[in-house]
């Protein structure tokens, strides 16, 4: 049995290794964390989430920091667009959560749903194009229209890569189910959201994960409120958390802008993909 000193290092360090990845492939690092309370340390779902979601709040809080007033990849003005949306839907997914783990008999279909959607993330992921291949000379009108449009410095080709956002009320209405997803599980809708602008919306890798990150806080806080109010956040579990993840955040945002595509691209499906097999394993079992 472990002392209360050495599980919280234990958490700690967790979380700081999550908080790192979470920064680098925009996803908060809440979609570690919280299947790793529940998986390995027994932590009930909704414990886990509000704990999640307080750390993912310090990923998007470091990750920012970091960013603001350099050279960042991040979109400012679809970050907003995309919020309005995730944030009513992170509150609903809160709520659902809270309702089904009320009942034992009923806590499996949260692993479930967790786990297919993780898959399903991984495998858009790896049919979508990155950046180098996207034919980002398309424009959507719609984009055109919003001034969507950007451009930021890939500091490994040492090239300004302009890009043209498509597909914007269907990567509306993704995000507004990712903000479901993200508020049932604590993970802010950080890898959903990666996805849709990613997949569906031609983002270039690294633009979306750093407007991820921005998203990901102000989605995280709208469902935040609803674990807190209704007793579901321990400060045993959430202080390291928090802790850890804002620091590994800071560490993953600097390495971002120099770590290659592809790269940043395999960890995200792996860590999806095993995830995703962890969370459908344990709502069989």
């Amino acid at each position: 049995m472990i002392t209360i000193l050495e599980y919280f290092l234990l958490v700690l360090t967790i979380a700081y290794a999550a908080g790192f990845i979470g920064a680098l492939v925009g996803m908060g690092g809440g979609v570690i964390i919280s299947p790793v309370l529940t998986l390995l340390f027994g932590v009930p779902v909704a414990i886990a989430a509000g704990a999640s979601l307080l750390a993912v709040i310090g990923t998007s809080s470091g990750a920012g920091f970091t960013a603001y007033g350099k050279n960042t990849p991040a979109n400012y003005r679809i970050g907003l667009l995309l919020m309005t949306v995730s944030t009513v839907g992170a509150i609903l997914g809160a709520v659902t959560t809270i309702f089904l783990s009320k009942s034992i008999r009923s806590e499996w279909i949260i692993y479930i749903i967790f786990g297919v959607a993780m898959m399903a993330c991984a495998a858009a992921l790896f049919r979508s194009k990155t950046e180098e291949d996207a034919d980002q000379a398309i424009k959507d009108p719609l984009a055109t229209k919003l001034n969507l449009h950007s451009s930021y410095y890939e500091e490994s080709t040492k090239k300004r890569i302009t890009y043209y956002p498509r597909n914007i009320p269907f990567g509306m209405g993704l995000n507004f189910v990712a903000g479901i997803l993200g508020g049932m599980f604590g993970i802010g809708g950080g890898a959903f959201n990666n996805i849709s602008m990613n997949g569906i919306m031609k983002f270039p890798m690294k633009v979306s994960a750093a407007t991820s990150n921005l998203i990901n806080g102000v989605t995280a806080a709208s469902s935040f409120g609803v674990y807190y109010l209704t007793g579901n956040v321990y400060p045993l579990i959430a202080v390291p958390a928090v802790i850890g993840i804002i620091l590994g955040s800071i560490s993953g945002r600097r390495v971002l802008s120099k770590a290659k595509t592809p790269v940043v691209r395999f960890v995200f499906i792996a860590i999806l993909v095993a995830i995703g097999v962890e969370m459908i394993m344990k709502g069989v079992a």
